[in-house]
């Protein structure tokens, strides 16, 4: 089997890809009524943050995908852990997206 990885830049787009796709299915601060402008705000700068960190860490390993990165990073144990909670985050948001879909 031939072993191919994404370059930063595809790996990069598709981080901002999930999350406005996220926020835009489960609706972002849907609880809070009126105010769902101000959560937004506060929503986006973390995003941004949040994308930019992963693209950063991404770049400073090449060909590495990011579960290779978290136990060089991390630790054995603790990468390992944080890339189980990675995989049941997306696992748990998947199934979260298609309830609201369906």
């Amino acid at each position: 089997m031939k072993n191919e990885a994404i370059s930063e830049r595809q790996a990069t787009i598709l981080i901002i890809l999930f999350l406005l796709g996220n926020s835009l299915l489960i609706g972002s601060g849907s609880q809070a009524k009126q105010d769902v402008w101000i959560a937004v705000t506060i929503a986006i700068p973390c995003s941004i943050i949040l994308a930019l960190m992963f693209s950063r860490i991404l770049s400073l390993y090449p060909g590495k995908d990011l579960f290779d990165i978290l136990p060089l990073l991390m630790g054995n144990y603790i990468g390992k852990l944080l890339s189980m909670l990675m995989i049941w985050f997306f696992f748990y948001d998947a199934a979260l997206i298609f309830k609201i879909i369906a």
